[in-house]
């Protein structure tokens, strides 16, 4: 996810339309507790990103489209320093729509990249600790999760 791979990306405006709130899609990973994702939340995600072609990158599409572990491969390979925030955002919302699901490694993945990316942040911290709580109720018991439900 370099600054070359993500110009299609701001040409076409994916992700860029907006909720009630008026924050862009592709920013839910990093404004939302684990607790506001679910199955639909999930499915909205993978529609957004369903329009978004990632050139030189062969697992964007699985991962795109809901295959786990290619999700999780390339939030691991980000590069802090070098990835743009259009780039970090469109992998990081492919890992949210899984950890979404239920997903116990994609849920302490999102937390380790909350804590890796924003290494200062109380508010990234705190969303963290939200999606590290959600992967242990998983494997605890493997609940699924419901929106507004404390994990």
């Amino acid at each position: 996810m370099t600054k070359k791979n993500t110009a299609a990306v701001r040409a076409s405006g994916a992700g860029r339309s907006t909720e009630p709130q008026g924050r862009p899609t592709l920013s839910w990973w990093r404004t939302k507790p684990a607790e506001a994702f679910d199955e639909v939340t999930a499915e909205q995600l993978r529609q957004m990103l369903s329009t978004v072609a990632i050139l030189e990158v062969p697992t964007w599409r699985a991962a795109a489209g809901g295959d786990c572990a290619a999700a999780v491969g390339l939030a691991l390979r980000l590069n802090p320093q070098r990835v743009t925030i259009n780039g970090l955002d469109l992998v990081m919302t492919a890992l949210a729509a899984c950890a979404a699901r239920g997903d116990a490694a994609a849920c302490l993945t999102m937390a380790h990249c909350m804590r890796r990316f924003f290494p200062k942040s109380k508010r990234e911290a705190r969303l963290g600790t939200s999606w590290l709580v959600r992967a242990f109720a998983i494997a605890m018991n493997g609940a699924k999760p419901q929106k507004g439900a404390v994990s």
